[in-house]
């Protein structure tokens, strides 16, 4: 049983939920039923399981596949992205697909879609589609670690607050939140779960989870790594995720090159699948999948 997060009433999770914590999938789960080609969905975080419910009971004759997260390794999930996406990318050769690949990945779990994707594109095996739910793209450009690319942003921005912006909101951002995510994981783990057991409003605990942590050093690494793709996709975003970006597409502008379709969605972030905002999100990604359905047919 999925252990449901208290919120606050605009819907997000409480702090003392922990993210990254809780009920999980550890083998590759089939729900629901059909013959047109399955969703797969690469199950990140324990929220997952619900999400990948709710994908199932929407779609008509289609099942959705669910792909666990790499098992940790002396208690701790890996940092290195291409072992997570490696992970992924295993598990859906070992499906042996007969026809068109669909990905789908809520928050950070869609990163490594599109990582499958571009690893992908030039072999015989491509993905026809990626679905995004409510991910905010990688800070492609103003990553540190590749000063090309910042100094090519900071050239684009149009007035000194702008360039401001991207130096000390998005570089800055990048570096604090990566050292403060080594720091989490040199902590013993029973400490950090005890000191978020202690001290459940606190930032810096609840970010210490086993699971959150990693997953930031492992996306920092990856940032100047990635390149531009011509696959299909499809963008859920909340109102407040967009509200965050001057992109449309939620910071995947650049990296998304082919046919995109963003359509915005009600509810927040941890909300937009729940039982009163799902079925409306489930419905529009159904008639999507059948669209591809039938241009690969």
């Amino acid at each position: 049983m999925v252990r449901r997060r208290e919120a606050h009433n605009d819907g997000r999770p409480t702090i003392q939920t922990r993210a990254g914590e809780g009920s999980e999938i550890a083998e590759v789960t089939i729900l629901g039923s059909g013959s047109r080609p399955p969703l797969v969905y690469l199950h990140c975080w324990p929220a997952d399981t619900e999400h990948m419910g709710a994908l199932a009971s929407g779609l008509e004759d289609r099942q959705v596949i669910s792909l666990p997260p790499p098992p940790r390794v002396h208690g701790r999930y890996p940092t290195d992205f291409g072992q997570w996406a490696t992970h992924y990318d295993r598990l859906i050769d070992s499906l042996e697909l007969d026809g068109p690949l669909y990905l789908a990945g809520w928050s950070v779990a869609f990163h490594f879609c599109f990582e499958i994707a571009r690893r992908r594109a030039d072999g015989e095996r491509p993905c026809r589609l990626l679905v995004s739910i409510d991910s905010e793209g990688p800070d492609v450009h103003a990553n540190p670690r590749n000063l090309r690319r910042l100094a090519a942003k900071l050239d684009d921005a149009t007035t000194w607050p702008e360039a401001r912006s991207i130096l000390v909101d998005d570089v800055g951002r990048n570096i604090i939140q990566t050292s403060e995510s080594a720091v989490q994981l040199a902590i013993p783990a029973r400490w950090r779960v005890a000191m978020a057991a202690r001290h459940p409003a606190s930032a810096f605990w609840w970010k210490a989870s086993s699971r959150l942590a990693p997953l930031r050093i492992a996306s920092f690494g990856q940032c100047h790594r990635y390149q531009a793709i011509p696959t299909p996709a499809l963008i859920f975003a909340t109102s407040r995720t967009i509200s965050r970006h001057t992109d449309e597409m939620l910071g995947w502008r650049h990296l998304l090159v082919g046919p995109v379709e963003v359509v915005p969605v009600p509810g927040s972030h941890w909300t937009l699948l729940d039982h009163a905002r799902g079925p409306n999100l489930v419905a529009r990604l159904d008639a999507t999948l059948r669209a591809a359905d039938e241009l690969g047919s």
